[in-house]
């Protein structure tokens, strides 16, 4: 009979009880390192993305690398070989291999600086790369025969520029000035233009409190912003202690806006002021079930717990579908709560489910999103909620328990060194201008987890620890933004009792604990 339950209990667990099939292990192919001549510093690794960045100065010609030296991880081929010299102009594919295949990606970035300065310019030079050309303004009142040039960069930092640029004055017609480096030879048409516009208001973005402005004046005259509500008379200056300069490029941010109210800035320079632009400051849009008070379980599955009230729409999700499916569920309601609040708090719990090595160790977690589904023992989520408001930052109340980290994964032979160390919990928030929320997918052969640098991310912040909070404490996510003029389609939040959760890799018994949750906008 005890043979008979084992039986059972194994077929039930998915391993074939009619084939002696043994399935191949699953072992991470990736780089280590990867060292080429001219490069500015440690290349970009994504064992995530699969893709390996190398980021070169500009006096390195990509069309032919040098190659120094390269190392992949433990048991991996690479296809094809990389050779002695790399062209670099575009991506480069190579498939490393172990039992399995990983498809990478190697490309540079490289970041030639241009610029053009003459004296008395008004704003910034537009240059056209690919054109070829430059183009510079000055008052009316600068004669264009007599112009100085202040600096003039349109090459690398190493190339050669003819004729010498403080022998060229007059620019009553476009100059030409040639540009070169190794065997390239380059030439640029350089143009100035007398404007009557002495000031411009470029840009006026506005947050719920706050607002980014931009202007052009000429270089070097009293150059700033006014700003008033659209139902008010006065204008209110902005502190010139406030005001960033770039030559002729000025931009302010300023504090203490009204949410959703109707504002106009217009920028100065000296007695002259530049167009009005209006702008609407945005909603204080808060987070759903942001104390997680509301939970329920499923109505078929009693094990599965929600983090919301039955027959609501969901905000907040979890990986207890996958963990449920050989165990119970490892995020749940708790009555610990923080002090002065009432109610409940979320618990993230990080176990090993299953029995003996038929397994795998669930990370405790919660994300703004949704569990979509469980390919064999991975899953597939969702990360993202709608969401178009700009905050300042996440904060919120925690409790951490960081158990020594029991379960390590094969599909990543880096993270087997950190068994026996603390565990770490996680926490992040991005909002990104996405047309869809971002899959994640946790199956190594297809793994896809969320990237901080992908070009969609408008605004990050993250929090990692490992030291043991035994009383609730508040953490505070301040978020960077890296563009004020784009606005966001989604909000991503996410928690782990296990930083290295999506690896399988953590400590069986790691807690952690949230409470009160905020965005704030001032």
């Amino acid at each position: 009979m005890k043979r008979l339950l084992v039986y059972f209990s194994v077929c039930f667990l998915g391993v074939s009880c009619i084939k002696n099939d043994i399935p191949y292990p699953t072992i991470f192919g990736g780089f280590k390192s990867f060292t080429v001549e001219g490069q500015k510093e440690n290349p970009e690794i994504n064992a995530e993305n699969l893709t390996l960045t190398i980021h070169l100065l500009d006096t390195v010609d990509l069309t032919h690398v040098k190659l120094i030296s390269y190392q992949l991880t433990d048991s991996t081929s690479i296809t094809p070989a990389p050779g002695e010299y790399l062209n670099l102009t575009s991506p480069l594919t190579f498939v490393l291999s172990t039992y399995q295949d990983y498809t990478w990606q190697v490309k540079a970035e490289q970041i030639i600086e241009r610029k053009f300065v003459v004296k008395d310019q008004i704003g910034q030079s537009r240059i056209d790369t690919s054109g070829r050309s430059v183009l510079a303004f000055v008052p009316e009142n600068v004669s264009i025969r007599n112009i100085t040039i202040e600096e003039i960069q349109l090459g690398p930092s190493n190339s050669k520029i003819s004729p010498t640029p403080s022998t060229v004055k007059d620019f009553t017609i476009p100059q030409i000035f040639t540009v070169t480096y190794r065997n390239i030879t380059e030439t640029w048409k350089v143009i100035v233009m007398q404007t009557q516009e002495v000031v411009t208001t470029e840009s006026a973005d506005a947050f719920a409190t706050i607002a980014f402005f931009k202007g052009l004046g000429q270089a070097g005259a009293d150059n700033g912003f006014e700003y008033k509500k659209n139902s008010e008379t006065n204008w209110i200056k902005v502190d010139p202690s406030l005001v960033s300069h770039e030559g002729g490029n000025f931009s302010a941010k300023v504090t203490g806006l009204e949410p959703e109210k109707s504002y106009v800035c217009r920028a100065y320079s000296g007695n002259n002021y530049g167009s009005e632009l209006q702008f609407t400051t945005e909603p204080t849009t808060p987070l759903e079930n942001a104390s997680f008070d509301n939970w329920c379980t499923d109505e078929k599955n009693n094990k599965l717990w929600y983090p919301w009230e039955q027959g609501a729409s969901s905000f907040w999700d979890t990986g207890n579908k996958g963990a449920t499916t050989m165990g119970e569920s490892n995020t749940t309601p708790s009555s610990d709560v923080a002090p002065g609040a009432s109610g409940q708090s979320a618990y993230l719990s990080t176990k090993f489910v299953g029995i003996g090595s038929l397994g795998k160790l669930a990370a405790g977690n919660m994300f703004a999103g949704e569990y979509v589904k469980t390919d064999g023992t991975n899953g597939i989520l969702n990360f993202g909620r709608p969401y178009t408001s700009r905050p300042l930052r996440l904060k919120g109340m925690y409790k951490y328990k960081s158990a020594p980290i029991s379960h390590t994964s094969s599909s990543n032979p880096d993270l087997s060194a950190l068994k026996g160390q603390p565990d770490t919990c996680a926490m992040y928030i991005a909002l990104i201008d996405s047309k869809e929320p971002v899959e994640i997918r946790t199956k190594p052969s297809v793994r896809n987890l969320f990237n901080p640098k992908d070009p969609s991310v408008i605004a990050y912040a993250e929090y990692y620890t490992a030291e043991n909070i035994t009383s609730w404490q508040e953490f505070n996510l301040e978020l960077e933004y890296r563009a004020t003029n784009r606005k966001p389609t989604y909000i991503v939040i996410v928690f782990s009792a296990s930083k290295y959760g999506d690896y399988f890799t953590g400590g069986d018994g790691s807690v952690l604990q949230l409470d009160e949750l905020k965005l704030e906008f001032e």
